[in-house]
């Protein structure tokens, strides 16, 4: 048996022995517990899931893919970096991605979490373009070729669609063939797009009733005839060959309301004449059009006014005549008419009318002839008028003043004859006089000297052509040419020639005119004939400026010159119409711009050298900066496409010159035929049909229509 010292000595041993095995443990431990931990779910990234979406086909899927789903992640070891396996839409009407969204960190710890993302189409095709109605006349046949047309272009609308291409369908069902009565029918044009959303636009197709209009000359000779109009012509509107109104008895035209235009040859237009007891034209007012042929009023008796023809306007009938209605008192209903179609203008013999009143809108004849009306004291209402062939004013015993004939321009002729009242004439002041002047009889008109007598005068050729100006028994100060001439000025303008020329200072614009200006020695070199060029002259000095543009407006054209008068030269290529652009000039030099109208379908007038010279409205001209960018604000879109029907080539000019970003040509069915941005497009190899073009500019965009042959 040991003692007590020697299991004291034992002890220490057993004890090392014991914490050996004990720290041996604890390192199994900690390996054991780092190793199993990814397995047990303790990892060192905390994640919140994604969320589902769900988008229209041309929504933003890419920001829903950036945002991880909306998923959020945390870890302690950072920065954490994101994968996902999105592969893309096939795209249909729906489909569905499941989307797996990975996170890592730099200590090798993943976690992931999953997101559904949806796709559809459910927004409808645009109309862009509405379906129109349209009208044609009954064929006895259904107007097929019309009819099919129309709704294979259906009705001329158009469609747009985001997502896919876009169908056409319509409700037509059909339409009778009976031409015994207008017919028509409300269709619905359906634009489907591939995912059956849909959007509807409507119009009206309508097949008037034939008519039964004689292609011979009408004459309703009485209230009966007049009366009898719908029955014996029934559905008759557009009168082919004439209409007369011509009756003793005749006191009521409404039912001749149906007619809406009347088309006549030489001389048999729309005649209302010989009618003692008709007093006005109501009836007429549909009346819209009235084509060749003359329009004639002329003794009714009891006449009071014209309004039933209201509906007329623009050009009327070969000439208009108003003669021998003692009663009628205005021309209102013939504010629409803008001049005779080919010849003259007469209001003769009218006692009632006291002025022109009611002829705002007439802008030129042939010939004018206003006599014999005793109540007319001035030509208020003629304030748009500018031109005619000769021009008489002729025994109008009360006509005090020309007041109201402001505007007009040109006369071949100019006859003022027997107004005994008349004292003003200076209306006339701006008016061109281009072959004859009589001022005979006006025992009160003492003042002649206006504008255009004084020229005729200075440029008269007595010797040659000794009858082309008459000035008798007027009062005092016209009595005769010589007392006339010792009161005109000179009217030639001061700038006729280089000597003169204004002085433009650069980049300000100034306002002038050729009238009454004489031809030049210098000759232009884009001038089409020389003998038709009435011109004036500027000066300017080129400051500091090297390249410059001239602009004139109005249809005038010009030339630059240098040198000094006496001895200029034409600067090479600064000739044309309209403005001269990007010419190089010398600093500090001083240049002259002949300006003249060389339109070949200007007004003319006499100048100094005998020959007839063409005269415009005022221009305004400008020197600029070629340098100098400039832009144009509150623009308008405008383009115009042509040829149209086009066959080869599309041009599309752009007047304005607008930024185009890119141009879009469509089919009727909404279906992208071409994208390009050149203004000449290849139309060759398109099939025959209608086509919408889309201009689309840094201004915004405007959509046309063309159609292919």
């Amino acid at each position: 048996m040991k003692n007590k010292n020697t299991l004291n000595l034992l002890k220490p041993s057993i004890f090392r022995k014991n914490s050996y095995y004990m720290n041996k443990f604890l390192l199994y431990f900690v390996i054991l517990f780092f190793s199993i931990t990814p397995f047990i779910g303790f990892s060192q990234i905390d994640i919140q899931p994604a969320n589902d979406i769900t988008i229209e086909c041309e929504g933003d899927v890419d920001s829903w893919l950036a945002s991880n789903g909306f998923a959020v992640a945390s870890s302690t070891c950072e920065p954490l970096v994101w994968t996902n396996d999105f592969s893309g839409f096939n795209f249909s009407c729906f489909e569905t991605a499941q989307v797996t969204f990975t996170v890592i960190n730099p200590c090798g710890d993943t976690a992931t979490t999953t997101g559904t993302v949806s796709i559809m189409d459910t927004t409808s095709p645009f109309i862009e373009v509405s379906a129109r109605d349209m009208t044609v006349t009954c064929d006895g046949a259904g107007n097929t070729g019309e009819l099919n047309t129309w709704l294979a272009s259906n009705g001329g609308a158009f469609s747009t669609d985001n997502c896919s291409g876009i169908s056409w369908s319509n409700d037509f069902e059909g339409l009778s063939s009976d031409c015994n009565e207008t017919i028509s029918t409300r269709v619905t044009f359906v634009a489907t797009d591939d995912c059956a959303n849909n959007a509807h636009t409507f119009a009206t197709f309508t097949i008037e009733a034939a008519t039964i209009c004689p292609t011979s000359h009408i004459v309703l000779s009485s209230q009966a005839d007049v009366d009898a109009f719908s029955t014996n012509y029934s559905g008759c509107s557009e009168i082919l060959s004439g209409l007369t109104i011509s009756g003793s008895d005749i006191t009521d035209l409404s039912p001749l309301s149906v007619i809406t235009s009347v088309i006549g040859p030489l001389f048999n237009g729309l005649t209302i004449k010989d009618n003692p007891l008709l007093t006005n034209l109501n009836g007429l007012e549909n009346i819209s059009v009235m084509q060749f042929g003359n329009l004639v009023i002329e003794n009714n008796a009891l006449l009071t006014n014209i309004l039933g023809l209201s509906g007329l306007s623009g050009e009327v009938g070969d000439s208009i005549i108003i003669k021998d209605n003692p009663l009628l008192e205005s021309l209102q209903g013939l504010n629409n008419v803008t001049n005779p179609l080919a010849d003259d203008f007469i209001i003769d013999n009218n006692d009632a009318l006291s002025s022109l009143n009611g002829l705002e809108s007439l802008t030129w004849a042939d010939d004018v002839f206003i006599k014999n009306n005793d109540g007319l004291i001035d030509f208020n209402g003629l304030t748009a008028f500018e031109s005619s062939g000769d021009f008489y004013v002729e025994n109008n015993s009360s006509l005090e003043s020309f007041d109201g004939l402001n505007s007009i321009d040109k006369v071949y002729s100019l006859s003022i004859d027997n107004n005994a009242l008349l004292q003003d004439v200076t209306a006339l002041n701006d008016t061109n006089i281009v072959n004859k002047v009589f001022i005979i009889n006006n025992t009160s008109l003492s003042t002649c000297n206006i504008n255009p007598v004084c020229y005729f005068l200075s440029q008269w050729d007595s010797v040659n052509n000794p009858n082309a100006i008459m000035v008798e028994n007027n009062a005092s100060g016209c009595i005769d040419i010589a007392e006339v001439e010792s009161v005109c000025e000179t009217l030639i303008p001061e700038n006729d020639n280089c000597e003169g020329a204004d002085e433009l200072i650069l980049g300000e614009p100034l306002i002038a005119s050729n009238r009454f200006s004489t031809i030049s020695t210098y000759v232009p070199s884009c001038n089409i004939d020389s003998q038709f060029r009435a011109d004036i002259w500027f000066s300017f000095n080129t400051g500091a400026l090297s390249m410059i543009d001239i602009l004139v407006n109005g249809g005038y054209s010009l030339q630059l010159w240098e040198g000094t008068c006496g001895s200029l030269t034409q600067v090479a290529g600064a000739c044309g119409a309209n403005a001269v652009n990007g010419i190089s000039v010398t600093a500090n030099t001083n240049y002259f711009v002949q300006v003249w109208f060389d339109n070949s379908g200007s007004l003319v007038s006499k100048v100094s050298n005998k020959k007839s010279a063409k005269i415009a409205g005022n221009f305004e001209i400008v020197i600029k900066d070629s340098l100098l960018l400039t832009t144009e604000d509150g623009l308008d879109l405008e383009f115009s496409m042509y040829p149209n029907p086009v066959k080869e080539e599309l041009i599309i000019k752009n007047t304005q010159n607008l930024t185009i970003e890119n141009i879009l040509v469509y089919s009727s069915l909404g279906k992208k035929i071409i994208e390009t941005n050149n203004t000449n497009i290849n139309f060759s190899e398109i099939s025959s049909g209608m086509y919408f073009v889309k201009i689309k500019t840094d201004r915004g965009q405007i959509t046309k229509q063309v159609i292919k042959k």
